[in-house]
């Protein structure tokens, strides 16, 4: 079925993905499996060379049952994607990532990602990924790696990626194994990843092949959909770092193909409370900060399409909200409005737009050895001066992006530029460090550097275009520069301390 033929139901494979229908299939390597539209039930009616498997693979549960169903589910790359709502139970917006990839000796890893975030101030997520297999018997062949034998001469593995396995407990009982995952707290802003997966082998594989086969997939680089705050599962459970969030809540991708994604929006970030919709933030450069009366916390009461009748919000769920705001590019939405202050309701008019902030952030990254761009230029906040990568031509430079809204970052300089006894004493260092806001307003950037008393670095402000240029796929973000103006390294969540580089500077993770 993998042969590009048209089926009733999809086909989804590393090269081949495509999504029909309330069903996905996948076929990767000797693996076959099939999948919901949802996502949440696990990878189930498993084949491996052919054979039938009684197993269902990564189940996922919260303290408060199964997720509600997806508001979104499609498929971009080699990944099928669907995204949850919040609910007061589970008060974490999910998505959830499903991927596969053939490893040694045969083997095939079913991975699957997950993504939450949420609107709360302080809080820690718990879930679990369940595996089932009726036949076997689950025992521990490693603390994190759980084995199940088949009597089919199958064996399944089930385990965490070895960099997040600190964030999971695996459990057995006679004929399954859990991953429980309880990550470090989660507050508004940031977004914990998880990386999981399940690893499916020929025959009753020797502890040499079990090795072989988690040291390929712990080699395997994550989906480059993962690094704008995604992650991976396959019966691994991974947690990354901190990142802050792109908003996803409305006015997310419209995609006409899954690798050249066309956003057609208004530029506001949504927020659902008490059944209603509300605005977090409105997005620069975009119809809704044009037009210019739209703010945050204004209460958005209804929503049409042209001159069609409004459709009302109360009541609705997040995922709603978005998809009535969302639509193609030069298309009217009216959005009937009670401003924060309490005014009566008005009606605003805009013509949707092509939101291109929201594609900033959770890029690819520019490439060890590409050339920086040359024509940035950074405002210093204490002086107000202009200064240019293309002055420094000859000097090593280290870039540490940051933003106010970016509770990470604001910790990690909180601890190293927090007050002139936090500044470690001047060492001779061979680079330049650059504390880069990306703020949208300079202003922002300079009353948060002077109310929390930050001193003893260079803080400049770069804002969009910055951030545009640069392709960061996230916060907290340190780029090292040579001396001849090439990238050195990219590190996603690196530290804000006053060394001239990160600890991994040399490494090409990003």
């Amino acid at each position: 079925m993998s042969d590009g033929t048209k089926t009733s139901e999809a086909i989804w494979c590393l090269g081949d993905a495509r999504q029909a229908g309330e069903r996905v299939e996948l076929r990767c390597g000797a693996l076959h499996g099939v999948l919901s539209s949802d996502g949440v039930a696990g990878l189930e009616a498993l084949a491996f060379n052919d054979t039938p498997l009684l197993a269902k693979l990564l189940t996922v549960e919260t303290p408060a049952g199964p997720l509600p169903p997806a508001y979104e589910s499609y498929v971009r790359g080699a990944d099928h994607v669907t995204t949850h709502a919040e609910t007061e139970a589970f008060p974490f917006r999910t998505q959830l990532y499903w991927s596969a990839k053939p490893l040694a000796d045969g083997a095939v890893a079913a991975t699957l990602s997950v993504s939450l975030q949420t609107d709360l101030l302080d809080t820690r997520p718990d879930l679990s990924v369940q595996t089932s297999v009726p036949t076997a018997t689950a025992r521990l062949w490693k603390e994190d790696v759980c084995r199940l034998d088949l009597a089919d001469g199958v064996t399944i593995l089930v385990t965490p990626h070895p960099s997040d396995a600190e964030e999971c407990v695996l459990d057995t009982s006679d004929d399954a194994c859990r991953l429980r995952v309880s990550p470090p707290f989660l507050e508004k802003g940031v977004i914990r990843r998880i990386r999981l997966a399940a690893i499916v082998l020929p025959g009753q594989a020797s502890d040499e092949t079990i090795a072989a086969a988690l040291a390929d997939l712990a080699d395997d680089p994550p989906s480059r959909y993962m690094l704008g705050n995604r992650f991976l599962i396959a019966a691994v459970i991974a947690f990354g770092g901190e990142v802050t969030a792109t908003p996803t809540t409305a006015d997310t991708l419209m995609a006409k193909s899954p690798d050249q994604p066309e956003v057609a929006g208004i530029g506001v970030h949504l927020r659902e409370k008490a059944g209603k919709g509300f605005v977090v933030r409105v997005l620069p450069n975009t119809p809704a900060s044009e037009e210019g009366s739209l703010q945050a916390g204004d209460e958005i009461v209804a929503i049409a399409e042209g001159e069609a009748t409004p459709v009302g919000l109360a009541g609705k769920e997040l995922g709603d909200m978005s998809s009535l705001i969302r639509g193609r590019v030069g298309t009217e939405i009216r959005l009937t409005v009670i401003s924060v202050n309490g005014e009566t309701e008005r009606v605003i008019r805009l013509v949707r737009g092509s939101i291109e902030e929201l594609l900033v952030l959770g890029q690819d990254p520019l490439p060890v050895g590409a050339e920086a761009p040359p024509l940035v230029e950074f405002r210093n906040l204490e002086s107000d001066a202009t200064l240019s990568l293309a002055s420094l031509d000859g000097t090593k430079v280290v870039l540490k992006f940051w933003s106010t809204g970016c509770r990470p970052c604001l910790r990690g300089i909180d601890d190293a530029y927090g007050s002139p006894s936090d500044v470690p004493e001047e060492q001779a260092v061979a680079a330049r460090v650059l504390l880069v806001s990306i703020d949208d307003k300079i202003e922002t950037a300079r009353k948060t550097v002077e109310s929390r008393g930050w001193t003893g670095g260079e803080f400049v402000w770069g804002g969009y275009e910055a951030s545009k240029q640069f392709r960061l796929p996230g916060l907290p973000c340190t780029i090292v520069i040579d001396a001849d103006g090439h990238i050195e390294s990219c590190v996603l969540g690196a530290a804000y301390d006053a060394q001239s580089e990160p600890e991994n500077a040399g490494d090409s993770e990003r």
